[in-house]
């Protein structure tokens, strides 16, 4: 039988996100806002998500480049609101979730002339 808990019954939480947060950048926990705080958690912040900004836009290029105009167009115009919804919401699964990674490819959607409810549900 399997242990549901490590030594010591501590348990660890194995998806958790290692490294401390972000928000300690901007100063500490109920310091006066700054501008110096704010920059220092602009740049904090642009450094944690650079990566998933330049594989959104990585993304969003090829949505742009190697899925043809027509068929992205099809697949949300021949729906009503509701559809288009859906079909904006099956197409975001395989993607990334975050709006370093969505924003991208819903102006590609949008400049592809998909309708607003099936971009904003990607």
């Amino acid at each position: 039988m399997v242990a549901l808990r490590p030594k010591g019954g501590r348990h660890r939480h194995p998806h958790a996100v290692k490294g401390s947060s972000i928000f300690s950048a901007a100063g500490p926990p109920g310091a006066a806002p700054s501008w110096h705080g704010a920059w220092t958690f602009t740049v904090t912040y642009g450094l944690a998500i650079w990566p998933a900004l330049l594989a959104a836009l990585l993304i969003g290029a090829g949505v742009e480049v190697l899925l043809p105009r027509a068929a992205v167009v099809t697949a949300f115009q021949r729906r009503d609101g509701r559809r288009a919804s859906l079909a904006g919401g099956l197409l975001a699964l395989p993607s990334l979730m975050c709006t370093c990674c969505t924003a991208p490819i819903a102006v590609s959607l949008r400049r592809s002339k998909v309708p607003v409810s099936g971009a904003l549900s990607y």
